[in-house]
């Protein structure tokens, strides 16, 4: 069953991201959550990949502080 069911999902991927590679290229100057919230209901679980991705924090500070922990536990 489970197996089945893990197939059943990889097929709804591959379907939808066929649909999504057919589809028009947006313009670079739009915004892609917008895009992809348009998308939601026809694409629902790349719409959900996309936003894993797409909402990465843009800063260094995570970073930064992960090498100032690094350099205390050396110390």
């Amino acid at each position: 069953h489970k197996s089945w069911k893990t197939a059943k999902s990889d097929d709804a991927i591959s379907d939808e991201l066929s649909i999504y590679l057919r589809s028009p290229v947006g313009r670079l100057n739009e915004n892609p959550l917008k895009i992809w919230n348009d998308l939601k209901i026809q694409l629902p679980k790349l719409h959900t990949i996309a936003y894993k991705y797409l909402t990465v924090v843009g800063t260094s500070v995570p970073s930064e502080r992960l090498f100032s922990k690094a350099a205390q536990i050396v110390n």
